[in-house]
C-alpha cells in the first residue's frame, strides 16, 4: 500500500486488489497468492482480514529495506503474519543484492518454519552483480 496516501485511499486500493482476486480465482480457476499489504502496524488486523486461511502469501521488499523504520514495519508485518495465519511459505519480490539483509528481515518467519521462497528477477541480478563487481 502507500504510505503518503491516507487510510480511505489505501482500503479502496485493497478492495480493488481484493476484487480482481476473487474474479481471477472464481472466473479463471487462477491460483492467485495474495500480498501481505500494510501501511503501518495499525493497519495489520484491516489489511491481512480475509488472509485467515491462506498458507501461502507474497511480499515485496523493494523500497522497504533501505530505512531502519521501514525494515521494522516490515519486520512486524511479517511476525504479525506468522502469528495470526497459517503460513507454509513467503515469496518474497526483492531487489536487494545482500541476501543477508533479506534473511535477517524474515527471521521470525523461517524460526517459525515458515519456507522463505525468492524468485530471480532482473533487479535482483543486476543489483547481485553490482555487489559482486565491488
Amino acid at each position: 500500500m502507500f504510505g503518503d496516501v491516507d487510510k480511505i485511499g489505501n482500503l479502496n486500493q485493497l478492495k480493488k486488489a481484493r476484487i480482481v482476486t476473487l474474479w481471477l480465482e472464481k472466473e479463471l480457476g487462477a491460483v492467485v497468492i495474495p500480498n501481505l499489504a500494510y501501511i503501518s502496524e495499525d493497519s495489520f488486523e484491516t489489511f491481512f482480514a480475509g488472509l485467515e486461511e491462506c498458507s501461502v502469501v507474497a511480499l515485496s521488499l523493494k523500497g522497504h529495506v533501505r530505512r531502519p523504520s521501514e525494515r521494522k514495519l516490515t519486520m512486524a508485518a511479517v511476525k504479525y503474519a506468522v502469528d495470526h495465519l497459517p503460513l507454509k511459505a513467503i515469496v518474497v519480490y526483492s531487489a536487494c543484492g545482500k541476501d543477508d539483509t533479506v534473511y535477517s528481515m524474515l527471521k521470525y518467519a523461517t524460526d517459525h518454519g515458515v519456507q522463505i521462497i525468492i524468485p530471480n528477477n532482473s533487479l535482483l541480478e543486476a543489483n547481485r552483480r553490482e555487489r559482486d563487481a565491488v
